[in-house]
């Protein structure tokens, strides 16, 4: 259906998402040379209203181009609410979707009293934690800290973690992280150690003025005798007779071992990485080829490609692994 673009509200509905000048300079470039291929959504709600529902950044696209009607999917909605609810649903078909608005969405169903976090978890196959997560960008978020992750200058992973902290700390503290480029583990570790009741008023301050000298000075988390004795079974079997609980310890085994070295790394000093070259480049070989060979297995049983390609937390969360 061909809608006027100057008549579509983009308030009336949360958008979903904040586009950055980049990307929609990319959507202009797209258009000028094929057209409009990704048509936005947009609700009707009958009494001549029209809401931007999704396609926050080719709307905005369209409208720099100066086009004043286009072809657009209209869907008919009852109220404002089932417009959230199908926003916030076509926003998770998005491979990398804008939590800040995820957050606030989550937030405006919640606050409509016909959605609970349970129904919220259940509509987009998310865990409740998650969904809590997302809803603490919303409203437990410093408003400057919420504009560094729609900008994506701070992960909505680390974000989540120093939503834990008082409003009147997070916007320094987000600042110093991002300059540190501390990934989102040690993010939530500073952030536990920060929230603890029995950390002393000196440590908090060093947490706050200097967050990369303060990752070195946190205690170390031994592994429980459980832990210890489960990882030292698995690590002694074949790993071709592992068992699937087996296989669980001996990756989450992995994942331990990482997260110490990726702490002893940003804490070393560059000499004396160099010192270890050779052992850190065989490192990172070896873990290219391991998610290579999850890539190939995750493609014969349909798991999304988009999310195997990434490293995992410890690594940081914008670590891409290389072709």
């Amino acid at each position: 259906m061909s809608v006027n673009l100057q008549k579509i509200k983009t308030d009336a509905v949360r958008p979903n998402s904040t586009p950055s000048t980049r990307e929609i300079d990319t959507c202009k470039k797209l258009m000028r040379q094929y057209g409009i291929l990704a048509p936005p959504v947009v609700g009707d709600f009958g009494d001549g209203t029209k809401a931007l529902l999704y396609g926050d950044c080719e709307l905005k696209a369209m409208i720099e181009l100066e086009t004043d009607h286009a072809e657009s999917i209209v869907v008919t909605l009852k109220d404002k609410t089932e417009g959230d609810k199908l926003s916030l649903m076509l926003m998770e078909m998005k491979s990398i979707p804008d939590a800040v608005s995820q957050g606030k969405l989550i937030d405006s169903l919640i606050d409509s009293g016909e959605y609970t976090q349970t129904e919220i978890a259940s509509l987009l196959s998310r865990s409740v934690s998650w969904v809590n997560k997302r809803l603490s960008l919303a409203t437990r978020l410093n408003p400057t800290v919420r504009d560094m992750v729609s900008q994506r200058l701070l992960p909505p992973q680390s974000a989540q973690e120093i939503a834990r902290m008082p409003l009147e700390v997070q916007q320094d503290f987000s600042s110093k992280i991002i300059d540190a480029k501390i990934p989102k583990s040690l993010v939530e570790r500073l952030v536990s150690e920060y929230s603890r009741a029995d950390c002393s008023g000196d440590f908090k301050t060093i947490i706050l003025a200097d967050p990369a000298r303060a990752v070195g000075m946190i205690p170390k988390k031994p592994f429980t005798e459980k832990e210890t004795a489960k990882n030292e079974s698995n690590m002694a079997k074949n790993p071709g007779a592992i068992a699937d609980n087996g296989f669980d310890g001996v990756i989450e085994s992995c994942r331990a071992s990482m997260t110490t070295l990726v702490e002893l790394i940003f804490q070393a000093d560059p000499s004396k990485l160099l010192k270890h070259e050779r052992a850190l480049k065989q490192l990172y070989s070896d873990i290219d080829a391991t998610m290579k060979i999850l890539n190939r297995a995750f493609e014969k049983i349909g798991f999304p490609q988009g999310k195997a390609q990434k490293y995992p937390d410890f690594l940081g969360e914008n670590a891409v692994v290389p072709e």
